[in-house]
């Protein structure tokens, strides 16, 4: 992994090297030469088909080899990727870009000795460019050779000396050095220009590495502050959690007050730890698997990374599934589901309509188009993926919710009936069925009973401020004016801010004092 990619521990082992390779590669591909609309920054597996196309056209081409190879790279097909660079470097050989992206490669795969080769000879060809200082200095720590690496860092740092990472890099190794007050110069550099420079993403691991220095000067109050704004800008970045339950473990031999404070962080340690893991033992079976396996290891990592709400990692391991079985229509319609999620619905539905033309009787494909095209207020298309969703799957109990419920607000009741008891078939207990019949029934006097009876078996199942709110409503009216009053308080609680609940109260409770 590139040292731009890496992040303490809890971060996804590989998933952002490919990234990185794309950002790092910016300033060079300008800086040596190449047209920018050789440089491509989409869908690496619409690169790699144009590409190859140029190639099978156009004269052998250094630059197509070097920037397929790149592609390649972004999808893990390591061995197509050294392949294309070594054939750019043999029509080429003064070709930077080239000698620096192999670099790249041969770092990601821990070839460190043939990565500093690779860097040494894009340096030689092009000393201006800080990225590749960068890469190298990371390299040589990577190997102990700690006063190379600074030496590197700092020809960065001088070639672009507002560049966070070099000087968050050099905060890290100087760290390891024990120059803790070098190390802090560095970091709060790297601070400072992450603040100037929102889009970078840097920032929380600046205040992370500094609250590392920080306790190993014994500054545990300062710690504390660089930890806790790592955890506000990345809320996730689990070492920070569990290296703030320390500190407070430790200062709260004098201030008892930060006990809770220590089991808080530990706790959310743990669970991304857990999560870490799962990533961790994912990867590992990608990493062991060969041919069409590899394509389901990595739509499973896709899925994983999905259920975890990484959706910007979840496309690229769906993508390289797909560049390693086209045909595989899960990874086809798990794709679209991570495109709905970031909702990138155009990119949803084409990813979703090509799993379905591989595989038309995929109930879950259908059941996403349905959904897209719900959120896209076309509710007639919505219905239709639905339907048929259930005629291939009827036990898809969110489905048939989803669809009682639209039926439910176009008056359809008759139908909205039918799939609320659909749901409760498949799912005696579920929350989101049973709170739909009590709204279909509170509307009709003669069914007031039937309607409070399953609102409050939805309420005591799920107790969220809205099934609250509905349970008012029912009780307020059956004539149950406390009942209803209790209840709505009880939403409040959950929901403070919300007005409609506040409204409800007042005209519950002028029910309750008119004479």
């Amino acid at each position: 992994m590139t040292h731009f990619a890496l992040s303490v521990i809890y971060a996804e082992p590989r998933s952002l090297k490919n990234i990185a390779i794309l950002l790092l590669s910016l300033q060079l591909v300008f800086s040596v030469g190449i047209a920018a609309d050789d440089y491509w920054s989409g869908d690496p597996l619409d690169a790699i088909d144009e590409y190859q196309r140029r190639l099978q056209h156009d004269p052998p081409s250094a630059e197509i080899h070097t920037q397929l190879g790149h592609a390649y790279a972004a999808v893990e097909d390591f061995e197509n990727a050294f392949t294309h660079y070594q054939r750019a470097l043999k029509l080429n050989p003064n070709l930077t870009l080239a000698h620096y992206r192999l670099g790249v490669l041969y770092s990601n795969q821990h070839q460190f000795t043939n990565a500093i080769r690779a860097y040494q000879r894009a340096i030689a060809l092009d000393s201006s460019v800080s990225q590749t200082y960068a890469e190298l200095g990371y390299v040589y720590t990577q190997i102990y050779q700690f006063t190379e690496g600074i030496a590197a860092y700092r020809k960065a740092i001088e070639l672009k000396p507002d560049w966070a990472d070099a000087h968050y890099q050099m905060g890290v190794v100087l760290t390891k050095r024990g120059r803790f007050e070098e190390a802090l110069q560095h970091l709060d550099q790297a601070i400072f220009l992450q603040r100037q420079f929102p889009t970078a993403s840097r920032l929380a691991d600046a205040y992370y590495q500094k609250g590392k220095v920080l306790t190993k000067q014994k500054r545990l109050k300062a710690a504390v502050e660089a930890y806790q704004m790592a955890v506000k800008h990345q809320p996730e970045m689990g070492n920070a959690h569990h290296n703030l339950a320390k500190a407070y473990f430790r200062l709260s031999k004098e201030d008892t007050t930060l006990k809770p404070l220590v089991g808080n962080h530990l706790n959310m340690a743990e669970k991304l730890r857990a999560k870490s893991k799962e990533i961790q033992e994912k990867y590992d079976i990608v990493n062991r698997s060969q041919g069409l396996d590899r394509a389901g290891a990595f739509s499973n990592l896709a899925r994983t990374y999905l259920k975890q709400g990484n959706y910007q990692q979840s496309i690229e391991c769906y993508k390289k599934a797909i560049w390693r079985n086209p045909n595989l229509a899960e990874a086809h319609s798990g794709l679209g589901l991570a495109y709905l999620m970031l909702e990138r619905y155009e990119e949803s539905i084409v990813a979703q309509e090509r799993a379905i033309k591989l595989k038309p009787n995929m109930a879950q494909a259908h059941a996403s188009l349905g959904l897209i095209y719900l959120r896209q207020s076309k509710q007639g298309k919505a219905i239709s993926h639905y339907r048929r969703a259930l005629e291939l799957k009827p036990e898809l109990v969110d489905v048939q919710c989803t669809l009682a419920d639209i039926y439910f607000t176009e008056k359809d009741y008759q139908l909205a009936d039918h799939h609320y008891q659909n749901a409760l078939q498949f799912q005696p207990e579920n929350s989101q069925a049973l709170i739909g019949l009590a709204k279909l029934y509170g509307r009709d006097p003669a069914q007031l009973s039937r309607a409070l009876d399953v609102a409050k078996k939805a309420v005591d199942l799920q107790p969220t401020a809205p099934y609250l709110n509905i349970l008012s409503w029912i009780y307020h009216r059956n004539g149950m004016y406390s009942a209803a009053e209790k209840a709505i308080q009880q939403a409040i609680i959950l929901d403070p801010e919300n007005p409609l609940y506040q409204r409800g109260l007042k005209r519950i409770q002028k029910t309750i004092q008119r004479p």
